[in-house]
């Protein structure tokens, strides 16, 4: 509708204006209200209209926007960190409307046709540019009310000094800033952190700025200084500032625990909503088969060895920060085969180098022994130890394999991983030896791909879909969900499928089907693309195959399914293995999420001797055995 037929739509007909008075009114309506110099009467009739939203807000979401408000007045901005499913978009919008300036909302790329979305659905608002796409810089328009962008295009179009010419950001200056899903900002490495922080200080001096997320902390309370930085609150400006007065401050977790709560405003759905519907969370530990169990353990093994070793080199104060950082990767490599052999052991198969060819798993637990042996680790890469050294430095002799040197040239590493001597050259080694054949298994019967927690995910499903309930399936590996997919069960139950490479228009589509077509039992989600911005209340029944790292995260994606407009009680099931890497990521997760709300709300835990946020730390408990844990961190 544009302003012309909105005007004549809500005049009440009883004063007779001429057509041209109300085309009038709605060109100045495009400049600025102030610059009317139409009927009075009209002209407030008009803007009363204009400032408001259609849909009735909540009295919590009313409360929320008058303290937004207020912040606005006294802070310039502040946090808005109420609870997933509590209307934070809705609420940003009445925001914007009651203040009618130049706005930029930036959120994660799927949630662009959201916001555009739910101005439609719930406004009048026509003034609604979509800076994305290829054709973007084309749709730059000075009279637009709001611009709605995300983190991919800001970080894009930003050469880490400045944003490129005719772009949105370096044309326009923009009246307020809400980061939606602002954990997006958290770590000030990332192009996205340093693109939003250059924009935040190139804008108007009073320009307001929000950060709206429900995760505000997603990996440690150090997550904040990006906030605090962006909304220039308590002249925290640089990591120094925060380092100083929280990180190295004895009081410094209730120093922050109070500066969020001074600029924030939170509401959680159990003290607003006293309508939602139950949540409950089942924890399933499921035991392995011995087949798998004794695959497990010799990947187990084959990785302790291994790490071990790159943890001794990381502690060497003469390792180079670069070589560090590649180290850590290896790390990251063995824990993350570990998470996925409890899913199922032949996400392994197919893809670790020393694994491919397996025809089963019982050849292959035989390989990882073998490549235990004292003799095979001593001549394996000392960067990976993951392949075997098949190349060696000139003049010094030190050996590597290939896909280390590659790793290593990329990161512009020119000396020796060993001696620091510099690299002329690099020669071929002899070639490994093992007594296997590298063969690639082509055809895997499905039911050898069908594991100990597949066949109890097939069990939970059969049990909902009995009771007629639809059942979100979560992995955070799409390979992971493409396997079950593929099983005799799920072949026969209509589903879609939500995933990174899913279009944004193929999506939406996808979960208006899932929310409206009764046939539509399942959905498959990967965490890492459709945890934000989505509603699967059509689902009462959440099935996560595998725990991520923080809690945040996985909350996120509870909150799909237990949001306002869930009709019925909801049940989350957490699968995981028993007396696996599993448990104990699970004890770290509880202890981030203790700490998180340490930060958020209320101040009352008092012993924190059981969170440590040391990153090698806590990658070593994960993987190796309490005795060596203690040794490592004595030592």
């Amino acid at each position: 509708m544009n302003k012309t037929e909105f005007i004549k739509r809500n005049w009440d007909g009883k004063n007779r204006w001429r057509r041209t008075e109300l085309n009038e009114i709605a060109t100045n309506l495009n400049m600025t209200l102030d610059q009317s110099n139409s009927n009075e009467k009209l002209f407030n009739r008009i803007k009363l209209h204009l400032n408001k939203v259609n849909t009735p807000l909540k009295d919590f979401q009313i409360e929320s926007v008058n303290k937004m408000l207020q912040f606005e007045k006294d802070y310039d901005g502040g946090f808005f960190l109420s609870d997933a499913g509590l209307g934070k978009t809705l609420t940003s919008i009445d925001l914007i409307i009651k203040t009618r300036k130049r706005t930029l909302v930036i959120c994660p790329s799927g949630l662009i046709d959201n916001w555009v979305n739910e101005f439609h659905k719930h406004t009048n608002v026509t003034e609604i540019t979509k800076y994305h796409g290829i054709d973007r810089k084309d749709r730059i328009n000075n009279n637009s009310l709001v611009y709605i962008t995300s983190y991919s295009i800001l970080g894009r179009e930003f050469d880490e000094t400045s944003f490129e010419e005719n772009t949105l950001f370096s044309k326009l200056k923009f009246d307020k800033i809400i980061l939606d899903e602002a954990h997006y900002i958290r770590n000030t490495n990332t192009q996205y952190s340093r693109a939003v922080l250059a924009l935040s200080e190139i804008q108007n001096v009073d320009c307001k700025k929000f950060v709206v997320t429900a995760t505000p902390i997603f990996n440690s309370y150090k997550d904040c200084y990006a906030y605090f930085k962006f909304l220039g609150l308590e002249g925290i400006d640089t990591r120094q500032d925060f380092t100083q007065r929280i990180v190295k401050n004895v009081h410094g977790l209730k120093i922050l625990n109070e500066y969020i709560k001074k600029y924030s405003v939170k509401y959680t759905k159990e003290n607003v909503l006293l309508d939602l519907k139950a949540k409950e969370h089942i924890n399933v530990t499921i035991p392995f088969t011995e087949t798998e169990q004794q695959f497990y353990n010799s990947l187990y093994d084959y990785s302790c060895n291994r790490m071990k070793r790159l943890v001794t080199k990381i502690k060497r104060k003469s390792t180079e920060t670069d070589l560090k950082r590649l180290l850590h990767s290896h790390v990251m490599v063995f824990i993350l085969r570990l998470k996925q052999a409890c899913n199922s052991p032949w996400l392994i198969l197919n893809h670790m180098k020393r694994l491919v060819g397996s025809g089963n798993l019982d050849e292959a637990t035989q390989r990882l022994k073998f490549f235990n042996d004292s003799k095979n680790l001593e001549s394996e890469c000392p960067i990976c130890y993951d392949n075997m050294a098949d190349r060696i430095n000139n003049p010094c002799g030190h050996k590597l394999c290939s896909e280390c040197l590659i790793k290593l040239q990329n990161s512009d590493i020119l000396n020796c991983h060993m001696c620091r001597e510099f690299v002329e050259e690099t020669q071929d080694t002899i070639a490994e030896i093992v007594p296997f054949s590298n063969e690639i298994q082509t055809e895997i019967p499905t039911t050898e791909l069908v594991s100990s927690k597949i066949n109890t995910l097939i069990e939970l499903v059969n049990e909902k879909l009995n009771l007629n309930e639809k059942v979100v399936i979560v992995s955070q590996w799409v390979q992971f969900l493409d396997i079950i997919r593929e099983c005799e069960y799920f072949k026969n139950i209509s589903s879609i499928s939500l995933q990174g490479n899913v279009p944004l228009d193929e999506r939406t589509d996808l979960i208006k089907r899932f929310q409206t077509n009764p046939d539509i039992k399942v959905c498959f989600v990967s965490l890492n693309s459709s945890a934000e911005g989505i509603t699967l209340t059509a689902a009462n029944n959440l099935i996560l195959m595998d725990s991520w790292w923080n809690y945040s995260k996985m909350d996120q994606i509870f909150n799909r399914i237990h949001r306002i407009s869930q009709e019925k009680d909801v049940k989350i099931y957490q699968l995981a293995i028993q007396d696996t890497i599993e448990q104990k990521i699970k004890k770290r997760v509880i202890q981030k999420k203790d700490l998180s709300e340490l930060c958020l709300n209320k101040w009352n835990i008092n012993d924190l001797d059981n969170y440590n946020s040391d990153w090698m730390t806590d990658n070593i408990k994960l993987i190796e055995r309490p005795e060596e844990v203690q040794q490592e961190i004595q030592q």
